[in-house]
């Protein structure tokens, strides 16, 4: 079997039984173990580059539950069942086999290839030492960066000083399905995932030739990420330092084409890390648009509000401004101006205000036109949170972390956000209180009856 046919059934092995069919006609019979095992270190490789099943792998659940967007009544209607009930947090959402490939299987196949890589890797041989070692840490990268956005929608948001105790996300142990899956509470879920990153953090390069393979910054940039989402104000500040020690280097709006369709380029300077979520088409341009408060946030000398949106035919405006390069299609990945976010955040948390101005400052005057931004100033901690948390509601939207945000946020009352989803052309109303149990999504019934394991509580 060529190399091609033997990761394309590697692959196809991995996706499940819905898939057999498909791989089948492609090889003409069915993929056997022997044939579909990697052989080369170049096997692994093709493996980790493939971006299909690592770099687009993201869940729209991560946004679609979101105020980021709204959609007319009868656009909402157009879409499938599951994108409606979705949208107006349905309690039980009807998952479809298209969307539980979408939203569960798609993450779940990077896991399994970066066990397949480090299966492989204590097989094969062949390579020298920095090469093998590379490899070993983009497949503890990406299994992390899977697992951790699998947390933000399948499992209870973290507590800082709580057990938590309750069920994490699925955990696979192996890339052997006779392996039963299993759930770890969700403090050893964060800490799985905390101890891949800092293990691949060890073993990565400074440098990558392709932003689609994690390097250091883009493991430290996630763990930064991560000790946000856990509220870990200390750790997530040195791991946004640690990543900005190797570029802190910032766009400058006034040099982009404000009035292009997208001003941005895929793999544009900010980026560290490319990954994008293609399955959330209820959030494309044609059909969705920005909140009107969301849109008037932005004032009078803000680039922001020419470089990040359009005006369509109705008057509303919707997001072109992704680094995705791509109006369809959202950045899920890691960029530099996220760190800065993290890094004035904790600071501010951290009772260093005058620190948190000056970083937040230093963005800001990037995003707004030469000379007209006014530096803000305050020694109240309060104040100076408030201001940084709503310039990341602006500097963040539709990159799939307002969800996690919105998780995190409303276990503070001074935060709280009450999410109401209404309609022009409808008296539908829905809404989704702060710390709902529905701000973690139930795990398609099809998955709990072939594990066995606990389904989320409602």
């Amino acid at each position: 079997m060529d190399t091609l046919k033997r990761i394309f059934a590697i692959l196809c092995m991995l996706t499940g039984t819905g898939m057999m069919g498909a791989c089948s006609d492609f090889l003409e019979e069915k993929p056997e173990i022997s044939t579909s095992i990697p052989e080369t270190l170049n096997d692994l490789r093709l493996l980790l580059d493939d971006a299909t099943h690592i770099n687009q792998a993201a869940p729209g659940l991560i946004e679609l539950g979101s105020d980021d967007y709204e959609v007319d009544y009868t656009v909402m209607t157009s879409r499938p069942l599951f994108e409606q009930q979705v949208h107006l947090w349905d309690p039980a959402p009807a998952f479809q086999l298209p969307d539980v490939t979408l939203h569960w299987v798609n993450p779940y196949q990077t896991v399994l290839i970066a066990h397949v890589v480090l299966e492989g890797l204590g097989r094969i041989r062949e390579g020298t030492p920095q090469e093998r070692d590379q490899m070993r840490g983009e497949a503890l990268f990406i299994r992390a960066f899977a697992y951790f956005m699998l947390a933000q929608i399948y499992c209870d948001p973290y507590v800082p000083g709580g057990e938590n105790t309750a069920p994490g996300i699925f955990i696979r142990p192996s890339s052997d399905f006779n392996e039963p899956s299993f759930r770890p509470s969700v403090a050893e879920v964060y800490r799985l995932i905390s101890d891949d990153l800092k293990a691949a953090y060890d073993l990565l390069p400074e440098t990558v030739v392709y932003k689609t393979r994690p390097g250091r910054q883009a493991a430290a940039a996630l763990l930064a990420r991560v000790y946000l989402a856990m509220e870990a104000y200390g750790e997530a500040l040195d791991y946004a330092e640690l990543a900005l020690g190797y570029d802190s280097d910032l766009v400058d709006f006034n040099t982009l084409p404000v009035t292009t369709s997208n001003p941005f380029a895929p793999m544009s300077r900010e980026v560290i890390y490319h990954a994008i979520c293609a399955s959330a088409s209820l959030i494309t341009a044609s059909r969705s648009q920005v909140p009107v408060d969301l849109y008037d946030s932005y004032i009078e000398g803000d680039l922001r509000k020419t470089v990040y949106f359009k005006q369509k035919s109705n008057g509303r405006h919707v997001f072109k401004g992704g680094y995705s390069g791509n109006t369809v299609i959202i950045f899920t990945g890691l960029a530099i101006d996220e760190l800065y976010f993290i890094q004035a955040e904790c600071q501010a948390r951290l009772d260093r205000p005058g620190d948190a101005c000056s970083t937040i400052n230093h963005l800001l005057r990037l995003r707004w036109e030469d000379d007209t931004y006014v530096d803000f100033s305050s020694e109240d901690k309060l104040e100076v949170l408030d201001f940084v948390l709503k310039e990341r509601r602006k500097g963040l939207l539709f990159r799939g972390l307002r969800w996690s945000d919105l998780r995190r946020l409303n276990r503070d009352a001074r935060f709280r956000t009450t999410l109401v989803r209404r309609f022009d052309d409808s008296d539908v109303t829905s809404e989704l209180k702060p710390n709902d149990p529905r701000y973690t999504y139930l795990i398609p019934e099809d998955i709990i009856r072939i594990t066995g394991l606990e389904q989320n509580k409602r």
